[in-house]
């Protein structure tokens, strides 16, 4: 590995120093257990990994992973900015099965999604308006919630959702 500018190792020193130092923290130590990076590489910034991750983590951006697995078990995982909904990652990222015809306002059920009892307890019953689209949805289950009423953010990292094979 070659060492990295001079102007590009002043902007990884200065992203250690930033308010993403946590983000680095946790890249660090993911990209420790790679085999291609020796020891001292990573605190050197001798990575070219690292330099991409850097980049990435000096967006202030904190991206979690979610999973949407389709009726038939096909399976889509994508990573999303926090903030961002449920309804709003699958669009994004072209999910087959979320069909979001109010574009997130709550005034439909068309980006129903079905939770595991965990991060059903998890992230809570639906209340108010989105249990009333709920209630109008003939395959709603126990656990079902609509995708533009869950904000994605750290907490629900690894989050699995079930779509059922049509949106009403």
């Amino acid at each position: 590995s070659a060492a990295l500018p001079t102007e590009l190792r002043r902007n990884n020193d200065d992203l250690s120093r930033s308010n993403s130092n946590r983000l680095v923290w946790k890249l660090r130590t993911v990209l420790e257990g790679f085999d291609c990076l020796g020891p001292g590489e990573i605190d050197a910034g001798v990575s070219g990994c690292f330099l991409v991750v850097c980049a990435i983590a000096g967006t202030g951006r904190v991206m979690s992973r979610v999973t949407f697995v389709e009726h038939d078990g096909t399976v889509h995982e994508v990573d999303v900015e926090s903030g961002t909904s449920l309804m709003r990652a699958a669009i994004d990222n072209l999910v087959p099965g979320i069909d979001a015809d109010c574009g997130g306002e709550c005034s439909c059920a068309t980006c129903h999604v079905v939770l595991t009892n965990d991060w059903f307890e998890r992230l809570g019953s639906p209340a108010g308006r989105e249990e009333e689209m709920l209630d109008m949805n003939p395959e709603r289950q126990r656990t079902s919630r609509l995708a533009c009423q869950i904000p994605v953010s750290e907490e629900i990292e690894g989050i699995e959702v079930q779509l059922p094979e049509f949106q009403f």
